[in-house]
Formats: C-alpha cells, structure tokens, sequence
C-alpha cells in the first residue's frame, strides 16, 4: 500500500549515496518476506534493517532494527525463537517495547507451511506451552499463538513458490 512505500521511501532515500553507486555498491537491498518488505543498509559494522507491513487501508506498521555484524571467528547467538533444522534465519530483532523485551524473527524453508505448524507446535507444547489461538487451515498461510506464564508467541506461516516464510514475535 501507499503507507509501507511511503515508509521504504523515506530511508531509501536518506540511505542513498553517490559514493557508493560510484564505487559499484548497492546503498541498500530490498526484498519481501511473506507479507512484509524489506529494506536493509550495511554501515560501519551494523546491519539496519526496516521491516514494514501493511495493517488496514490507512495503517502500516514498521520494525526499525540494527544488528551487529559478527567478526571473523565469532558465532552468533542462537535465536530466542526455536527455527526448525534447515531453515535460514533472514532476521532476528531483540527490542523493549514499554519496558517489555520482545524477539522478532523472520525465517524461510522448504518444509510445507503443516509441517512448519505442526514442529513449532510440537517444540513449543513440550516446553510447557498453551496454544491460545491461530488457525492452521489458511490456503497459503497459516498462524499459532501460545502463551507460557507472562511470555506470548505469535508465528505465521506463509508459502509461496516453494518456500514457507515464518514470521514469529515472542514477547516476555
């Protein structure tokens, strides 16, 4: 919609420089996952990433998140968020939103959007989970809310040409 252009514009835009598209780099990529566009800026050892989503005619919501890159030799953290054996992580997003942490994760694979549904929701009942909400039957996508004490998990799973991109937010 107009709202997540007008979004991706603004730092499309300020992330523009002539001193790249001299020296044949890219300013920044784009790129969707599921229902969300992607726009994403290398700099001084930060990956920025701006994720948007269109919520209703008027609205789109955006989640601004910088990470930083890892050196030679360092491992990165394992996700907050369980990712089936065989996935690619695209994104993991630590924030506190109103004192709150939450952890966003976009991930893809080629497992069926069931088979997606059926791991997180196996992985997550044995550790103590309740699923509260979400529908499996989506022609090509699909979601799962659970809740443990004071924590949520809202995923959704979405396949398109081959691939289910999964999107989860987990907040403590």
């Amino acid at each position: 919609g107009k709202k997540v252009e007008q979004i991706l514009s603004f730092y499309k835009e300020t992330w523009s420089e002539e001193q790249n598209a001299k020296a044949g780099k890219p300013d920044y990529i784009e790129y969707d996952v599921g229902p969300w566009k992607v726009v994403s800026k290398l700099e001084d050892g930060f990956q920025t990433t701006v994720q948007v989503i269109k919520i209703n005619k008027t609205s789109a919501v955006a989640v601004v998140g910088m990470s930083k890159l890892l050196e030679e030799g360092e491992v990165a953290e394992k996700p907050a968020i369980y990712v089936p054996e065989g996935s690619e992580v695209i994104s993991v997003l630590e924030a506190v939103d109103s004192g709150s942490p939450s952890t966003t994760l976009l991930a893809r694979n080629k497992m069926s959007k069931k088979a997606n549904f059926e791991r997180y929701f196996s992985h997550f009942s044995s550790k103590g989970w309740n699923r509260v909400g979400g529908d499996e039957r989506g022609q090509t996508n699909s979601a799962l809310i659970m809740k443990k004490r004071g924590s949520e998990l809202n995923l959704t799973f979405n396949r398109a040409e081959g691939t289910t991109e999964i999107v989860g937010v987990m907040t403590r």
